[in-house]
């Protein structure tokens, strides 16, 4: 037995190489319709995804793993049916958007990381992000300080707003104590 005590010195290269590299599905023949279909979708493989995803399609259609989609999936984030292809999990718009892989959800580079995160903390602010002056972004997304700055300034254009409603207020209530005095 090859597992026997003492036994478990490797004695040189396996038997037996391969004389040829694996071919998925040699003995299957193809239509050229079918051949075409097959080198049109490769060619859509890889398109928005990382190198790393890129890859592992490439290593699944060559050893004939590659599974598609039967129907349409649904995004993980705009939560629409619309995507075609399979291993994916955003569609394309969602991810050319946010500069993220379709496939395993990673940015593109931390400037996009930051930038979608910045973005979803104003949503949840119910800020706008776009200035309706110029149109340009208010807030630069690799700056700290910046980001500081668009809090500060939403700081003081709630305390402007209050300051307004208190002399509101204030304003009401002197012309309250002046229909008093008058009726007495």
């Amino acid at each position: 037995m090859s597992s026997q005590r003492g036994n478990s010195a490797k004695k040189g290269h396996q038997a037996y190489q391969n004389k040829e590299a694996f071919t998925a599905e040699r003995n299957v023949k193809f239509s050229e319709t079918e051949i075409a279909a097959r080198k049109k979708l490769q060619k859509v493989l890889d398109r928005g995804c990382c190198e790393r995803c890129c890859e592992k399609l490439q290593w699944k259609f060559q050893y004939g793993k590659y599974k598609p989609l039967k129907t349409a999936a649904k995004c993980r984030q705009c939560r629409r049916t619309c995507i075609q292809l399979a291993y994916r999990t955003l569609c394309d718009t969602c991810a050319r958007g946010n500069k993220q892989c379709p496939g395993c959800c990673e940015f593109e580079s931390e400037e996009a990381r930051n930038a979608n995160i910045l973005k979803k903390l104003m949503a949840k602010a119910g800020v706008d992000e776009m200035d309706s002056n110029n149109g340009e972004s208010q807030v630069d997304s690799n700056n700290t300080n910046s980001r500081l700055a668009q809090t500060s300034d939403i700081q003081k254009q709630v305390d402007a707003h209050t300051g307004d409603l208190s002399q509101l207020l204030d304003d009401l209530a002197a012309e309250d104590d002046d229909d008093d005095s008058v009726n007495e």
